[in-house]
């Protein structure tokens, strides 16, 4: 059985990308009875220029903008509440942003993070170095990084997977997370010697008959992994295709017209895990959907 979900930190600084991202996260808090958690973070200085005033004639201090940030995020919390029918709860946290929004899903034992998505689809630079990234790199909770509007319920979701428990714990995330959509399976099967195999002296019949043995076995892998989360209640349609994951992830989410990609990290944070270079990151930074990442031990 797939663990419910109970509160969903959505993460906001009040701009369009982070909008969005709260207004997915209140749906989803909407379609599984769960609290959501909205919480605005900032470094803040001690006094700060006035507002329409950059000259330095007037100045504001830290309380004033607290306040005024703390009825902002109190007003658009009871806007969600009213429009999604949910328990909203707000929180203003102070301090090195990723890293307090982090800490405050530990503390509230948040199942899920939601960030928006800033930077342009695919300009992987604009995306490093931003809060949403951060936050990706410091968390060991599941993370959904939101690009798309939440006009609608996710309907058709993606999951690649290498057959590791990160993998699964992200198949099982997207199925609780989105129980009536279509799920696909995704393996992007690529031999680790296929390319040695090209400037080898061999006979060519060998190297094919390797070629031939590695698809089978992954083939094998793939049926075992999708059986297993049948018995947990997670019903996906199994893919197999040859090449590299960073080309295939977004050929099928075009071909599949796919909402939600989901996606598992070999580390217990994503930053462990080696998200910087990896399949992870690129899938993030590229995709033109929403990104479900899930760090081993999640939760734990």
């Amino acid at each position: 059985m797939n663990r419910p979900l109970r509160t969903l930190l959505a993460c906001t600084d009040f701009s369009p990308h982070a909008t969005q991202a709260v207004h997915r996260a209140a749906r989803l808090a909407g379609a599984h009875a769960a609290t959501l958690v909205l919480a605005h973070a900032y470094d803040a200085p001690t006094i700060v220029p006035a507002w329409g005033d950059p000259g330095g004639g007037a100045w504001v201090s830290e309380e004033q903008v607290s306040e005024g940030l703390r009825e902002r995020l109190q007003r658009e919390g009871a806007e969600l509440a009213t429009e999604y029918g949910i328990a909203v709860q707000t929180t203003l946290l102070t301090g090195s942003v990723h890293r307090r929004l982090v800490e405050h899903a530990d503390a509230t034992g948040a199942d899920l993070l939601v960030v928006g998505a800033h930077g342009d689809t695919g300009l992987l630079g604009r995306l490093l170095g931003s809060t949403t990234q951060k936050i990706l790199r410091l968390s060991h909770r599941p993370v959904l990084v939101v690009r798309t509007p939440a006009t609608s319920d996710y309907a058709r979701v993606l999951v690649a997977t290498d057959f590791s428990e990160p993998a699964r714990e992200a198949a099982r995330l997207a199925g609780t997370l989105c129980p009536a959509a279509r799920m696909w399976l995704l393996h992007a099967h690529e031999p680790a010697l296929e390319s040695r195999l090209a400037y080898a002296r061999i006979d060519p019949k060998l190297g094919e008959r390797y070629l031939s043995l590695a698809l089978a076995e992954a083939g094998r892998a793939l049926t075992e992994f999708n059986d297993a989360l049948k018995e947990a209640g997670v019903v996906a349609t199994p893919l197999l295709r040859q090449g590299h994951p960073s080309l295939l992830l977004p050929a099928a989410i075009d071909e599949l017209d796919i909402q939600l990609l989901a996606l598992g990290a070999q580390g217990k944070s994503l930053l462990e895990s080696g998200l910087l270079g990896s399949v992870s990151q690129h899938a993030v930074a590229q995709s033109p959907c929403d990104v479900l990442v899930v760090p081993r031990a999640a939760g734990d």
